[in-house]
């Protein structure tokens, strides 16, 4: 797939645009959008072979909550379809496996964060439920806060 970028100057907002071509098979279809950005942290909406993606808004509330270490299987997060943001920070003092999905174990996780550690989620925001479990003997909490 051949892709094409023109750059434009700021205009009068500081704002940019790009076009973008998108060989779409068969060498003789191309599809071209225009992306505004604000040339500082990337593109507002990116494209996929059928036209525009939207971004998604801004989040407008924060819930923060401790969550108790436990050596079993404990939710972090239930599943919220308006996510659109989550970081937790491992306050207990052992490793904590979060894992996107049910049933969290220690052959069965996302990503391990350790004493200490911070996770913060990627885009696309994963929205389902979110379960956890740390290493045997733990002590302390999980921070984790939730922006819809």
């Amino acid at each position: 797939m051949a892709e094409s970028h023109i750059q434009f100057p700021p205009d009068s907002t500081g704002k940019k645009g790009r076009t973008t071509t998108v060989d779409l098979g068969g060498g003789d279809v191309h599809q071209t959008v225009l992306i505004v950005g604000d040339g500082q942290t990337g593109d507002l909406a990116g494209v996929d072979s059928v036209g525009l993606k939207v971004s998604n808004p801004k989040a407008t509330a924060a819930s923060p909550a401790a969550v108790v270490s436990s050596a079993s299987n404990t939710t972090l997060l239930a599943a919220n379809a308006d996510r659109r943001g989550a970081m937790i920070v491992n306050g207990a003092n052992k490793t904590l496996r979060v894992k996107f999905g049910a049933t969290a174990s220690a052959t069965s996780y996302t990503v391990a964060i350790p004493s200490g550690g911070y996770f913060e989620f990627p885009q696309p925001m994963y929205a389902g439920i979110v379960d956890g479990i740390w290493e045997a003997g733990p002590a302390g909490n999980a921070y984790v806060t939730e922006v819809t």
